[in-house]
C-alpha cells in the first residue's frame, strides 16, 4: 500500500494547499476574498490578460471569473478594456490601488516562506525550487501538445 504522505503529487497538492490557507488567513483583513487575491496576484505576474487567460490561469470557468471580476472592477482594484486586436475580448488590467497594499503582501508572502523553509539550507532550497520550475517546464510542454 502506497504512503500518501510521501508521494510526489500528493504532496506537492497539499503544500500548495496549505500554503493557499496560511496565506489567505495572514491577509484575511485586507477585504478581499482568496478567489480574488489570486486573481490580482496572476494579474500582476502578467496584467493585460484577457479574461480567457486568466480563467486559464486560475483553473475557473469563465462566468464565475467574469463575476468576480465585475466586483473587483467595482471596487477599483481592475479594469477591463477592449482587446485592439479582438473586439470580442476583453484585457484585465491592474489599477493604481495595488500599489498601497503590494508592500504588506510581499512582506505577508516573505515571512511565510521564511517560516515554510525554516533552518533548510540555502542550497537544499535552490535545489528544491530548480526541480519544481523543470518539472514545471516538462509538464507545460506535455499540456500543451495535448
Amino acid at each position: 500500500m502506497e504512503n500518501y504522505d510521501r508521494n510526489l503529487g500528493f504532496l506537492i497538492q497539499d503544500v500548495a494547499r496549505l500554503m493557499k490557507c496560511a496565506f489567505d488567513r495572514r491577509i484575511k483583513d485586507a477585504g478581499l476574498t482568496p478567489a480574488q487575491w489570486f486573481a490580482l496576484a496572476s494579474l500582476r505576474r502578467c496584467d493585460g490578460l484577457t479574461q480567457q487567460q486568466l480563467a486559464d490561469q486560475m483553473d475557473m470557468a469563465r462566468a464565475p471569473l467574469s463575476k468576480m471580476l465585475s466586483r473587483l472592477e467595482k471596487g477599483n482594484w481592475v479594469q477591463r478594456l477592449p482587446d485592439a486586436t479582438d473586439k470580442r475580448a476583453n484585457r484585465i488590467y491592474l489599477t493604481d490601488k495595488i500599489q498601497h497594499i503590494l508592500p504588506t503582501l510581499q512582506n505577508e508572502a516573505e515571512d511565510l516562506f521564511a517560516y515554510i523553509w525554516g533552518d533548510l539550507a540555502e542550497e537544499k532550497r535552490e535545489g528544491i525550487i530548480d526541480f519544481l520550475a523543470d518539472a514545471k517546464k516538462r509538464l507545460l510542454s506535455e499540456v500543451e501538445q495535448g
